[in-house]
């Protein structure tokens, strides 16, 4: 019976192990795809421009309607993803390569400003969006952010002053994020809400957000599970 209750807990550990793709995307390491068929690898030292698509740990940061950046942007020393969206930029999408559903639970902003370079005014109207079956479920307005990377590497850091972005429930089980400003057609250089540099950094995927206490997902159970069953034999056995 024990041996049964092993193999059902352990099948469980291995179901499961392949619903969840825990990531913290940095902007390091993973491919850009450019306009025109080159690549380049982002990294806290390297800018990658005219980027029409950037893939990193098993997730595709997408831009619609024009090309953007991602890598060093701000001579930092850090990598993150940038955009304007006076370049005709519609929308920007993370989705999962090759489809299926993630959590998305943190990312830090490190740019959203309507004036290029420069101090965030305060009325930027720029959105998170949490799409899953092709219905939003949530749109949350985004909080001004002057121009440039002003933290650390290290995101528990005083120093770090970047807004810090904490999602709800409702960015879990999505198919689709998606990023949009405010203004319906996009192109319009001095429209009064639109953001005109919008960065970010630091995506946390399918993990809790730092300084959060997560709920154990069903793997840990399982091992859990499995633990307490052990413990159960080795008892009886002691009682034997």
């Amino acid at each position: 019976m024990k041996k049964c209750l092993i193999s059902l807990v352990a099948s469980c550990i291995v179901g499961f192990s392949g619903v969840a793709q825990a990531a913290i995307i940095d902007f390091s390491g993973g491919t850009a795809y450019q306009n025109g068929g080159g690549t380049c690898s982002a990294t806290d030292v390297t800018l990658c421009g005219s980027v029409d698509y950037y893939e990193e740990d098993g997730f595709i940061f997408d831009f619609i309607g024009s090309y953007e950046y991602v890598g060093n942007y701000y001579n930092a020393t850090n990598s993150v993803v940038h955009a304007h969206w006076q370049n005709g930029l519609q929308a920007m999408e993370i989705r999962k390569d090759g489809g299926g559903v993630f959590d998305l639970n943190y990312f830090i902003l490190t740019s959203n400003t309507i004036v290029g370079g420069g101090w965030a005014s305060g009325v930027e109207e720029t959105y998170v969006e949490a799409w899953a079956g092709g219905v939003m479920l949530e749109r949350l307005l985004l909080t001004p952010d002057t121009w440039g990377f002003v933290g650390v590497n290290n995101i528990t850091s005083p120093l770090q002053t970047d807004p810090q972005i904490y999602l709800s429930s409702n960015f879990d089980a999505v198919d689709t994020v998606r990023f949009t400003s405010a203004s319906t057609v996009h192109g319009q250089p001095g429209h009064v809400h639109d953001a005109f540099c919008f960065g970010m950094d630091m995506f946390f995927i399918d993990q809790a957000a730092p300084g959060s206490n997560p709920v154990p997902v069903p793997a840990s159970i399982a091992l859990l599970t499995l633990g307490l069953i052990a413990l159960s034999t080795r008892s009886s056995k002691r009682k034997a």
